[in-house]
């Protein structure tokens, strides 16, 4: 079964979680874990919701701004595992914390490489597997969009 990501943004109203978890029943999904917000000051309600569920998104979609205010946001995606590349700089916390969710498959992400404008990050980074790209800060957005290139089009 397909893992799937709701994101809800509208206009807040009682009864908006019952009325989104209940279309999602009724086409048998399944909720794995739900959030909901309401900014007080603007009066806007937030939910993101991942489900499981063999479903027609166009239909979902459909139902659910049937049942939700006008001018309602609905983002339906896949929850597909994402390609991304770190910048760092030189201090290893939260690197090291990316790495090792990561290497624990908690991160939904394959880490195509890492670039860094410190050379210190390296070793870390190569006990992953995992290309390292250091790229002093001269001329830094040129070169950076190089090693982009270069990697998209190895991918």
């Amino acid at each position: 079964m397909d893992s799937h990501i709701l994101l809800i943004d509208c206009k807040d109203k009682p009864g908006l979680v019952s009325q989104i978890t209940g279309v999602l029943y009724s086409h048998d999904c399944n909720i794995i874990e739900n959030h909901e917000f309401v900014e007080e000051e603007t009066g806007r309600f937030f939910m993101r919701t991942e489900f499981s569920g063999d479903i027609h998104d166009t239909i979902i979609t459909r139902e659910l701004y049937t049942v939700l205010p006008e001018r309602v946001s609905i983002t339906l995606t896949r929850n597909a595992q994402k390609k991304i590349v770190i910048m760092a700089t030189k201090e290893h916390h939260c690197l090291g914390e990316l790495l090792i969710r990561f290497y624990f498959g908690e991160l939904n992400a394959r880490i195509l490489a890492v670039i860094s404008n410190h050379e210190n990050l390296k070793e870390l980074v190569d006990k992953f597997e995992i290309p390292y790209h250091y790229i002093t800060h001269n001329n830094m957005w040129l070169r950076s969009h190089h090693i982009f290139e270069r990697m998209r089009k190895n991918t």
